[in-house]
């Protein structure tokens, strides 16, 4: 329901004129991704306490990840006049082996929930390295790949993110990290939210490797402190937060030329996939079910298509049975999976089952298009 609320809000407003009518509908668009954030914490804390949550782990530079925090919160810090800073206490690993979305997830909730509570002064996030044997290396600069006493288990990534916020008062700090628990009721007032954030960082950051504590001075601000364990085998690094990390931004300018099968037994998705691809210059068949998606690519009556953008879940025959089936028919078009769901088990279904790439829902229109043009391009 969210795909169809939010893309369809979406096309509304392309078609508005009159300011008031175009604030109604961003009325809509906000309040629909507010709600949007709330299914995916439930659904985020439900697969984290059913153990169905896998991580993905992948080397990653903890200064380019952390530049890439700062340019997704530097609008909402410059919105309330804040400066968001940075900094290192030394060296850091150049490369470390972790998962990298649920990492970047805990710091932009902490981040977030900073910037959120505090009105003047400033928010700043210290980051320091403590080495396999428990030593800070601030100054040592050692390379860790010629260390033969590295244990790396025992090497920790600390992030301190500090505020001079509000506070937290001392007897509501202990229950902080339970679900569906903020401070207060005034909090939850004037500041929206669920309490469901620091539930799922804590979860996190345990599945890391680590642990989310807090100190806190009721009316002078909040030191939130992310540990997690740093399996590296580079070497340290003085840490540089002018990575360009603008490079991986979407084009939106992108031009389409190419026929496009979209595949989902919900015409609102079909619709809403049709005018993405129709905005961008491309050409849409539409089929309910992977049958019909089967008779047209390979049926006596086959049309011409480049790309298939097929639904998973759908009734008759769904999107991996029909995925399968088209490879096993000789079929080599690209194929971009749609689902609900993003952990990783779910994408390794759908690549299994002869899919090329996936996208979930609700339907990200610019991502959507760059892939059709990446895949439709090679």
């Amino acid at each position: 329901p969210m795909a169809a609320i939010l893309g369809h809000a979406d096309i509304l407003k392309d078609h508005l004129k009159d300011p008031d009518n175009i604030q109604v509908v961003e009325t809509i668009r906000r309040n629909g991704n507010f709600l949007l954030n709330i299914i995916n914490d439930i659904l985020d804390l439900s697969k984290i306490d059913s153990g169905k949550m896998q991580l993905e782990t992948e080397r990653v530079r903890p200064d380019g990840l952390l530049a890439e925090v700062r340019s997704l919160m530097d609008v909402r810090a410059s919105e309330k006049h804040l400066p968001l800073k940075i900094e290192f206490d030394g060296p850091i690993p150049d490369l470390i082996e972790t998962d990298a979305v649920r990492l970047r997830q805990i710091l932009l909730n902490l981040v977030g929930n900073a910037i959120k509570f505090t009105d003047s002064g400033e928010v700043k996030i210290l980051v320091s390295y403590e080495g396999p044997d428990g030593q800070d290396y601030d100054k040592a600069g050692l390379d860790l790949a010629k260390s033969p006493s590295r244990k790396a288990s025992n090497c920790r990534l600390i992030f301190e993110i500090v505020d001079t916020g509000i506070g937290i008062k001392p007897e509501d700090q202990s229950s902080l990290f339970e679900p569906f628990v903020q401070a207060d009721s005034t909090s939850t007032r004037s500041f929206g939210g669920t309490g469901l954030g620091l539930a799922i960082c804590r979860r996190l950051a345990h599945a890391l490797g680590g642990d989310v504590s807090v100190e806190s001075t009721y009316g002078r601000g909040s030191k939130f402190t992310l540990v997690i364990e740093a399996v590296s085998s580079g070497r340290l690094v003085e840490p540089n937060l002018l990575i360009d990390v603008s490079a991986e931004k979407i084009k939106e300018d992108i031009q389409l030329s190419a026929n496009i099968l979209v595949v989902d037994d919900r015409r609102d998705i079909r619709y809403l996939a049709q005018h993405f691809i129709e905005k961008a210059g491309g050409t849409v068949i539409t089929a309910t079910n992977g049958r019909e998606a089967i008779d047209v690519v390979c049926g006596e009556s086959r049309s011409d298509v480049d790309l298939i953008v097929m639904d998973m879940q759908m009734p008759v025959m769904d999107g991996y049975e029909a995925a399968a089936e088209l490879r096993r028919l000789g079929c080599e078009l690209p194929i971009v999976a749609l689902t609900a769901n993003a952990m990783k088990s779910d994408r390794d279904e759908c690549l299994a089952a002869g899919c090329t790439d996936y996208t979930t829902k609700p339907l990200d229109s610019q991502k959507l298009i760059a892939m059709i043009d990446r895949l439709t391009r090679s």
